[in-house]
């Protein structure tokens, strides 16, 4: 996908986001089944430290916005691009959110901790028509989904490549960082328990880049918006 250009990845995350809202639709079936308002409550009783701890956890959910300043070149419409920002904030943050407090609604925060995919399991409780196990249809959209997300960050990583060194010919740089991933996967990424390890502590280092490339972007922005209208 990533080698069809920013159309096609567009166009496949435009259908991804259907996918995820059927997700989310689907899920609220989860309420007829079994499960609790009481799991649920106490609310907003851990303290600060506990809260910053469990956001470190979920740090690597929220990666990949950043991208937008390597595709602002290409917009034609540079006017949407808050909006749009904005939009996909809160379309992150929501899905993240229900899928959290849906899995404790049914399962309860003593079961979470055992489980590896814990809406997964959720998903389990739903039942539609002739369909045994709603599970595994959401293993498959899950992975179409997770596909997508590859094949952005794959096209992040070859645009960097492709515009430090100049290289003419990106088949080479797909090649390559694909050979180069699939050993790394294979060796250290070996099941989501080490998966998860390693994020744990490369997750809070992505952060802080992040968080400098995109302030210290900001703030060039900022001070040389003046400029740039000048010369306009």
């Amino acid at each position: 996908m990533g080698m069809k250009g920013l159309r096609v990845l567009g166009k496949v995350s435009i259908f991804n986001f259907y996918i995820m809202v059927f997700i989310i639709l689907s899920s609220l079936l989860v309420f007829r089944a079994e499960g609790s308002i009481k799991n649920l409550t106490p609310v907003l009783q851990s303290d600060i430290s506990s809260i910053l701890k469990g956001s470190l956890r979920t740090v690597y959910d929220y990666s990949g916005p950043e991208f937008i300043f390597l595709i602002y070149p290409f917009i034609v419409d540079k006017s949407k691009i808050k909006s749009s920002s904005l939009k996909f904030l809160f379309f992150s943050c929501f899905v993240f959110e229900w899928v959290v407090v849906l899995s404790i609604y049914h399962l309860g925060v003593d079961i979470i901790p055992k489980t590896l995919w814990a809406f997964f399991y959720t998903t389990e409780a739903i039942r539609i028509g002739i369909i045994n196990n709603f599970r595994y249809i959401l293993i498959f959209f899950w992975i179409l989904i997770g596909l997508k997300s590859v094949a952005l960050l794959y096209y992040i990583c070859v645009f960097i490549l492709k515009d430090n060194f100049n290289i003419k010919k990106e088949f080479y740089i797909y090649l390559i960082l694909g050979i180069i991933a699939f050993i790394i996967v294979t060796k250290y990424y070996k099941n989501r328990l080490v998966r998860n390890n390693i994020l744990y502590i490369t997750s809070p280092l992505s952060t802080i880049y992040n968080l400098i490339y995109c302030t210290l972007i900001a703030l060039f922005i900022f001070f040389k918006k003046d400029d740039l209208i000048e010369q306009k």
